[in-house]
């Protein structure tokens, strides 16, 4: 298992400050996310976790709206789908690699406004 600690700063007026940050991983699992606020980070932040692959696809593994509230382990887990890319009711951990990204807006200027931690399981 490998923790990638993520800090992000932000910039800006408060009450709309903005950060984000690009941290590269190598492919795995992911097993959790802890978010942890500044203490002075206002309720109105907005944070957005994300994977960005390969390629440029997407893939959110966290989102929460207007909250400074922090999440001491969330674990994700995502839908696996079949050859015609229907959902099933298969659940599993999260692959991720290439680039963890996160984004926080709606906050004050603070170094760090919030810090991001992901532990990951990592696959050859």
């Amino acid at each position: 298992m490998r923790q990638i600690s993520i800090p992000v700063n932000t910039t800006g007026v408060a009450g709309s400050a903005t950060g984000s940050v690009d941290a590269g991983i190598d492919w795995g699992e992911l097993e959790g996310l802890s978010i942890d606020y500044n203490a002075a980070c206002p309720a109105t932040a907005d944070l957005i976790v994300s994977c960005v692959l390969p390629g440029g696809a997407v893939k959110t593994l966290y989102s929460k709206s207007n909250s400074n509230t922090d999440v001491p382990l969330f674990t994700p887990s995502e839908t696996l789908k079949d050859s015609s890319g229907t959902a099933t009711t298969t659940l599993r951990k999260p692959l991720i690699g290439g680039m963890l990204k996160v984004d926080i807006a709606q906050a004050d200027p603070l170094t760090p406004a919030v810090t991001v931690t992901a532990i990951v399981n990592p696959k050859p």
